[in-house]
C-alpha cells in the first residue's frame, strides 16, 4: 500500500488511515504477515467510480463484481458460481439469485420503502432445510 505501514488490530485485521487510490491506478494490495513471517497478499481492483470490481485472494477463488450504469451491483462471480442482483424501479434491491438451484431471495418493500422480511421463510430455507416441502 504505497510502502506505508498499516495498523494491525487485535483480531488480526488491518487498515491504513488516509489511503486513497491513485488516479489512473485503481489497484491496491493488502499484505498480511503472521508470527512466523509467512506473508499473503490480496489484490483489490476498483473501477473509475471507486466500486470494487475484483478481489484476488492468495489461496482461494477470486471474486469479480459487475455494476450497471447506476453503479448498482448486478453480478458477483466467486468460487461457488454467479450471484445476480435485480432492482426495483426505485433502485431498491429486489432479488438476489445465488449460485445454487432455488436460492433466489426476493425482497418486498412497505409503502415507506422499508424492506419487509419474512423471518419464518428464512428459518425454514436457511436454518432448517429439512423442513422445506
Amino acid at each position: 500500500m504505497n510502502g506505508s505501514a498499516a495498523t494491525l488490530y487485535g483480531d488480526d485485521t488491518f487498515a491504513e488511515a488516509g489511503f486513497a487510490l491513485a488516479s489512473g491506478n485503481n489497484t491496491f494490495t493488502a499484505v498480511a504477515k503472521d508470527d512466523y513471517g509467512r506473508q499473503d497478499t490480496t489484490y483489490y481492483t476498483n473501477d473509475p467510480l471507486g466500486s470494487l470490481t475484483y478481489i484476488k485472494y492468495p489461496h482461494t477463488f477470486h471474486v469479480q463484481m459487475k455494476y450497471d450504469w447506476l453503479n448498482r451491483l448486478t453480478n458477483m462471480v466467486d468460487g461457488l458460481g454467479t450471484t445476480v442482483y435485480g432492482y426495483t424501479a426505485a433502485g431498491q434491491l429486489l432479488t438476489e439469485d445465488g449460485p445454487f438451484a432455488n436460492d433466489t431471495v426476493t425482497n418486498t418493500y412497505s409503502n415507506r420503502q422499508r424492506v419487509a422480511l419474512d423471518v419464518t421463510d428464512f428459518f425454514v430455507i436457511v436454518l432448517c432445510p429439512e423442513l422445506r416441502s
